[in-house]
């Protein structure tokens, strides 16, 4: 049987800075050249992904958007998509109303992605759009109105707010019926931008661990693989639960790291790339 890696982007793979090291890069693209399974499960789009690891050349399809796509890393293609159903939608942009907050959407227009804003109202949401900006991230469109948008396919939506405004919007849609049925959500701390929280909106049927199903599935033929994965936030803990093998780099949640079968070095550290020089190589012939 053989192994297939998939390891988390950012607090993992990728250092504090979100770059991916000289060491990592060589040594990483060195493995894949030898026959190294790896891949990348990240909550970031193919866009930020693909910018960020520029230099590597992945063969096999990544997992993004926390499993909302998988898509080729080479061609931006989406081999799956798993959208937000309507009603999910409507009491999601009910609720927001309601709290008077207003959220970023992702998605797939059937020509091109897409993240759309209204306006930005808070120094969380204005650092996201200047990161965009920063990357010239081309999915990103301001729109006077989201009405168009709820005829396409909404994969993402995303509140960025402090935790203290956010967990009230969090606890109202853990108990709306359709949204408690129809939606995986998660909280969390942006490590980029410390005191902002952004609540993300993700299909039920999304997440990294049903994308890794889909991806032996849709390219390997489900023939069986042992599954290593790395990860450092709570987005991660479906696909270690699914994994044969999890690794958690040292700077990773608390869950994260009681979760995981091994600790590593930090993402400072090359802590994944190391780990993988010394299995790979170990256990490879050429």
């Amino acid at each position: 049987m053989k192994n297939i890696y998939i390891s988390d982007l950012d607090g993992t793979l990728i250092n504090e800075n979100a770059v991916l090291s000289e060491f990592s890069l060589k040594n990483l693209q060195k493995m894949i050249d030898d026959g190294l399974l790896f891949t990348i499960a990240s909550a970031r789009s193919i866009v930020s992904i693909r910018k960020i690891l520029s230099k590597l050349r992945l063969s096999i399809p990544i997992i993004e958007m926390n499993g909302a796509f998988l898509s080729d890393f080479t061609t931006s293609k989406h081999l799956f998509t798993s959208r937000l159903d309507e009603n999910s939608i409507n009491e999601i942009f009910n609720i927001c109303e309601n709290f008077g907050i207003n959220p970023f959407i992702s998605g797939f227009d059937g020509n091109k992605d897409f993240l759309r804003y209204t306006h930005l109202s808070n120094y969380g949401m204005k650092w996201y759009y200047q990161d965009l900006l920063k990357r010239k991230d081309s999915r990103l469109q301001q729109v006077d109105s989201f009405f168009s948008s709820f005829k396409e396919d909404i994969v993402n939506i995303t509140l960025i707010d402090r935790k203290e405004i956010l967990e009230p919007i969090l606890d109202t849609l853990n108990k709306n019926t359709i949204c408690s049925a129809n939606l995986k959500i998660y909280l969390y701390e942006n490590i980029y931008s410390k005191g902002w929280y952004w609540l993300d909106i993700f299909n039920a049927k999304s997440s990294k661990a049903l994308a890794i199903k889909r991806l032996i599935e849709l390219e390997f033929n489900n023939v069986p693989h042992k599954i290593i994965v790395f990860g450092d936030q709570i987005n991660d803990l479906e696909m270690f639960e699914l994994a044969d093998f999890s690794i958690a780099p040292s700077n990773a949640f608390k869950e994260i790291k009681e979760s995981a079968n091994l600790i590593i070095d930090s993402n400072n550290a090359d802590g994944v790339v190391k780990y993988l020089l010394q299995e790979f190589y170990k256990n490879t012939v050429l």
